[in-house]
């Protein structure tokens, strides 16, 4: 998301809708950046890393929530 729309619970309203009743998701994201910090806040627990070669050019992670 754009700097200038950080903030305003934007991103957490997406997420809450996409992720709707379902009782658990999971999404890849690299862990640095600050979605990755609105996940961790949201409950979303990082599960591990993608091995380097899935996508050489960006380390990637799994995060995963659990409800219930």
């Amino acid at each position: 998301m754009h700097p200038d729309h950080q903030g305003q619970g934007i991103g957490r309203q997406l997420l809450t809708r996409a992720t709707g009743p379902w009782p658990a998701a999971w999404l890849i994201t690299n862990a640095q950046t600050p979605a990755a910090a609105l996940y961790r806040k949201l409950g979303w627990q990082e599960a591990g890393d993608l091995p380097a070669d899935f996508y050489p050019q960006l380390k990637l992670s799994v995060f995963a929530l659990a409800r219930g």
